[in-house]
């Protein structure tokens, strides 16, 4: 999953984030990750424990988007069932979108969709919550309390960060918050593209009909060790506390990763993926002139 323009690309597909491709995609699952949590239920009302499902949304946003999936039960540790939303099951999108911006320094346009599907047989309903990605670091501008039983629980206090590690809404190392700034830079360099406004990078203009880009002096190459498949590698780099995956810096092609990344850097995560006596280095001009790698873009 990767946030586009109006949208997401999920499998190379752009969609709206609670479209029916979405839901698809989502409802397939059946673990969470760091873009996707199960509930049973949310409730929003007056005393109730919305400030975990705010302490939730606050990590997504912080971590780069996300979704909450509702009707959900967890049949053993990490391993969800689809079970459908109980019958006085009842959410209003502006009073949960009022309720979350009530806790957030930055208004967030929380989107929420119902929907039903096919469970064996039996026609069920469901709810999904998308969680964009935030423009500045999310935090509450009050403290997360609520009661519970007889007791009170701090959820969060004023001023608190939290971010996506695993499947867990946690404060972020000093690495994640390193992360999440640089994911910042790059959603606001985007949105001042977009909207035209000046953007903070300094560059010197050549011209004023095309953009103006920095290439990397070198493209690197080695072939994909044979154990590690697509999602093995997201996994290494997650664990290594590399942006979320759908930001990555290679692309695989005829059996090699590609990127600009210096592969022949023993300290480089990517390295690991490769089989080290196949890297090559390439200079990006002679790249550029084969036609056949000219349209492999390493990111």
């Amino acid at each position: 999953m990767r946030e586009v323009v109006g949208g997401v690309v999920i499998n190379e597909i752009e969609a709206e984030p609670l479209s029916d491709y979405v839901i698809d995609f989502l409802m397939a699952q059946k673990k969470e990750c760091p873009y996707l949590d199960f509930k049973y239920t949310i409730h929003i009302g007056k005393n109730s424990n919305f400030p975990e499902i705010a302490k939730d949304i606050f990590a997504f946003s912080n971590y780069g988007g996300g979704w909450i999936l509702v009707g959900w039960k967890e049949e053993k540790k990490n391993q969800y069932v689809p079970e459908g939303l109980p019958d006085d099951y009842e959410v209003d999108q502006a009073t949960l979108q009022e309720k979350f911006n009530s806790y957030s320094n930055i208004p967030t346009q929380i989107d929420y969709r119902e929907f039903t599907m096919n469970i064996d047989g039996k026609v069920k309903r469901f709810a999904a919550i998308y969680i964009p990605p935030s423009y500045d670091i999310l935090t509450p501008v009050k403290d997360g309390i609520y009661k519970k039983g007889e007791k009170e629980r701090v959820v969060f206090r004023k001023g608190d960060v939290f971010y996506r590690r695993g499947t867990q809404s946690i404060p972020p190392s000093e690495k994640e918050l390193e992360i999440i700034k640089k994911r910042l830079e790059k959603e606001n360099y985007r949105i001042s593209v977009l909207s035209g406004e000046p953007d903070e990078v300094d560059e010197t203009i050549y011209s004023n009909l095309f953009p103006v880009i920095k290439l990397p002096e070198y493209v690197y190459s080695g072939k994909k060790v044979e154990e590690y498949s697509d999602e093995s590698i997201k996994n290494l780099l997650q664990q290594e506390g590399i942006f979320p995956w759908f930001f990555f810096k290679f692309k695989e092609w005829n059996k090699r990763i590609i990127t600009f990344e210096d592969l022949n850097d023993a300290g480089n995560i990517y390295r690991e993926v490769v089989e080290e006596d196949t890297i090559t280095k390439e200079p990006i001009d002679l790249w550029l002139e084969d036609p056949n790698k000219n349209r492999v873009s390493p990111s």
